[in-house]
């Protein structure tokens, strides 16, 4: 077994003590929420049983037993994305949802009826309704179709989120205090997981690419999208949105294509390409922290600050919901099972239908 595995020690809790799966796709994305852990365990009793790499951490957030799972997508590609997930769920067979934690990137809209400021740093935390965009994964080639939703994530976490998000104000500060408190822990971390300028914070205009040249003084500049609202921010903690999540294989690094996306799917705030090799059936929330705005001038300027920020929000929603409650949610597994049945009868009545019977 190629695995990659965080610590030494066996966890003294069996598999079957663990209730929550925390799914990320790289170290960046891994690190804050291990580090957000109340307390950190060690190895799995029984390992998962796979040929791909893999890390792991266990270890307690709030009132639940967690296992965080990387999946490193760069290292073994989109596609094995389910592979590991069907092993999780196998080795760790009471796992009720999970909690898909990372970075993504933002699609703000500061010219529709509606401005909508996302900025790197906030969060966007995917909408379980369909009617506000959902989570789903679509083709990453014009016409961009959607192949498949994502199971909404158990009604446990529901009223949580709903709650943090009717207290934004509150959630947003304490997204912020988790952060610092990580980099007070973790000294080492400041320089390179603290909130980045504002000023390096810089939307343009899709028509304009960062090669792009300009023989009049001040081009650069010009291309750039004036942000009126920019001013009505009183606090420089992460804004918490909450809205659809468009995931892709191919990862959208041009503005007009951001655009062409939006204008086809206008509920979408963030665009994602680490999660779709995962099972769509998993019952799951999806966190994703804002780095960049999926066109040519993306950097890793907010990626770790944006890793920490989604790590934060997923920590303290966690915190908001109750082990019992959790505990009355079904197995994954029970659910993914029951949406394959569901699907399978729909499939098997649409056929005959065909068929005339």
């Amino acid at each position: 077994m190629l695995s990659m595995k965080m610590n030494q020690e066996v966890s003294p809790f069996q598999n079957d003590k663990y209730q929550i799966a925390w799914i990320c796709s790289n170290h960046i994305e891994m690190l804050p929420a291990s580090e957000m852990l109340d307390r950190e365990f060690g190895e799995p009793q029984i390992p998962l049983k796979t040929d791909k790499e893999y890390a792991m951490t266990l270890g307690i957030m709030g009132n639940h037993k967690i296992v965080i799972l990387n999946l490193l997508t760069e290292e073994n590609g989109d596609e094995c994305g389910s592979a590991l997930v069907a092993e999780l769920l196998a080795k760790f067979p009471q796992i009720r949802f999970g909690v898909m934690v990372g970075v993504g990137a933002g699609i703000p809209d500061y010219e529709g009826d509606e401005v909508r400021d996302i900025r790197v740093g906030d969060v966007v935390v995917g909408s379980y309704k369909a009617d506000d965009g959902g989570v789903f994964v679509y083709d990453g080639w014009e016409p961009y179709t959607i192949l498949g939703t994502f199971n909404a994530p158990p009604r446990c976490l529901r009223p949580a989120v709903v709650g943090l998000q009717t207290r934004r104000g509150e959630c947003m500060s304490r997204v912020s205090a988790r952060i610092n408190n990580m980099l007070e822990k973790r000294a080492h971390m400041a320089k390179t997981w603290r909130r980045p300028d504002a000023t390096t914070d810089l939307l343009y205009r899709s028509g304009y690419d960062k090669d792009d040249g300009g023989i009049c003084s001040g081009w650069k500049e010009a291309q750039e999208v004036s942000r009126r609202d920019w001013e009505r921010r009183s606090t420089i903690d992460p804004f918490i949105h909450c809205g659809g999540i468009a995931i892709s294989s191919e990862s959208v690094e041009d503005g007009r294509t951001r655009d062409r996306i939006h204008s086809i799917y206008p509920q979408v705030f963030c665009l994602d390409n680490d999660l779709s090799g995962v099972e769509t059936g998993f019952p799951c929330l999806v966190i994703r922290g804002i780095s960049n705005y999926a066109d040519t001038h993306r950097n890793g300027e907010w990626l770790r600050y944006a890793a920490a920020a989604a790590a934060a929000f997923g920590t303290i929603l966690l915190h908001e919901v109750s082990a019992m409650d959790v505990a009355g949610e079904p197995t994954a597994v029970e659910v993914i099972q029951r949406a394959t049945k569901f699907l399978h009868a729909m499939s098997t009545r649409v056929n005959m239908k065909d068929m005339h019977i």
